[in-house]
C-alpha cells in the first residue's frame, strides 16, 4: 500500500524530489547522488529508471521520484564486480572482466538505470570503449562507440577520433578513407600514426589485405613500444594475414612473414618470463 506523496521541508529537495513513502516494495539499489538542473544535490539510493521517472530513496528512508528531464547527473558507487573488472583490466585483458562489463553496458537491463546520465550502461560502454582502443581490437572499440551517447556521460569529454571509430563500425568505405585522410593530415605524429592503423584495419574489414598490409606497414616505427603502441599491433596483424591468407600479388609470403616477425621482434621484444 503506498501513502500520498509527501512535502518536505527542507529546500533543496523540494524543488523537484517528490516523495512517496513505499510499503513493502523491494527494488535493487546503488548508492549514489542526484545532481539536481537547480543545482541541487542529493545523495541516497537509485531505485529504478521507469515511464520517465527516477525512483529514488533518502538517508531517511523515503522513497519517491525525479522525473528524468530534472536530473542533470547521477553520480554512483560502482558496484562491486563492476569494480573488480577494471581493476583486472589494469592488469591486462581478462575475458571474465569484458564479460562483465557487457553485461552492464547493455541498456535493456533495467539493473543498469539507462538512459539516467551517468547510468551504469553507459559507463561500462564508455570504458569498453577505452579498452579495446587501447588494445588496438578497434572493431570492438568501434562497436562500443557506436553504443555510446555521451550525452548520458556528463564528466567525460569526446575523446579524439571518436567520430572515426564510430564510422569504423558502421562499413567504411571510400567516405570512410577519405575523412581519416583528412584529419591524418591535421593530426600530430601519434594520433597519425592511429588513423593509418584504423584505415587498414578497415581494409582488412573489407577484404582489400594488399591495401591493409601497405597501411600497416606504415604504422612501424623506430621508436617502437610506449612511444606507438599501434606499431606492434600492426606487425601483430600482417603476421596473422602472412600466416592464414597471404594476398596471391606476394612473390615469397613465407619469406615476408619472416622478416617481419624479426621486425616485430626487434621493435617490441617479448619480455622475459618473470620467475616465480
Amino acid at each position: 500500500m503506498q501513502t500520498r506523496c509527501l512535502t518536505l521541508t527542507t529546500r533543496r529537495v523540494l524543488a523537484l524530489l517528490v516523495l512517496c513513502l513505499s510499503g513493502g516494495v523491494l527494488w535493487a539499489q546503488t548508492r549514489g547522488r542526484a545532481f539536481l538542473m537547480n543545482d541541487q544535490v542529493v545523495p541516497g539510493w537509485i531505485l529504478k529508471v521507469d515511464a520517465g521517472e527516477v525512483a529514488w530513496r533518502t538517508p531517511n528512508g523515503r522513497t519517491g521520484a525525479f522525473p528524468l528531464q530534472n536530473i542533470r547527473e547521477v553520480r554512483l558507487e560502482l558496484p562491486e564486480d563492476f569494480a573488480t573488472a577494471l581493476q583486472e583490466l589494469e592488469k591486462g585483458a581478462s575475458q571474465q572482466a569484458l564479460s562483465v562489463l557487457e553485461t552492464y553496458a547493455d541498456p535493456a537491463n533495467p539493473g543498469n538505470y539507462h538512459p539516467v546520465p551517468g547510468n551504469l550502461s553507459s559507463r561500462a560502454a564508455w570504458y569498453l570503449f577505452q579498452h579495446h582502443r587501447a588494445a588496438g581490437t578497434s572493431e570492438q572499440a568501434a562497436r562500443w562507440a557506436g553504443a555510446l551517447d555521451l550525452s548520458l556521460l556528463p564528466q567525460e569529454g569526446k575523446p579524439s577520433l571518436f567520430d572515426l571509430y564510430r564510422a569504423l563500425g558502421k562499413d567504411p568505405g571510400e567516405e570512410f578513407h577519405a575523412e581519416a585522410r583528412a584529419q591524418q593530415a591535421e593530426a600530430p605524429f601519434a594520433l597519425g600514426l592511429e588513423i593509418e592503423y584504423l584505415m587498414a584495419v578497415a581494409y582488412q574489414t573489407a577484404g582489400n589485405l594488399e591495401k591493409a598490409l601497405m597501411s600497416y606497414a606504415r604504422v612501424f616505427s623506430p621508436a617502437g613500444g610506449v612511444l606507438n603502441p599501434y606499431g606492434a599491433f600492426a606487425l601483430e596483424r600482417t603476421q596473422q594475414i602472412l600466416a592464414t591468407q597471404p594476398p596471391g600479388t606476394l612473390a615469397d609470403p613465407a619469406g615476408l612473414l619472416q622478416a617481419v616477425s624479426q621486425t616485430k621482434e626487434l621493435l617490441y621484444p617479448t619480455p622475459p618470463e618473470s620467475t616465480p
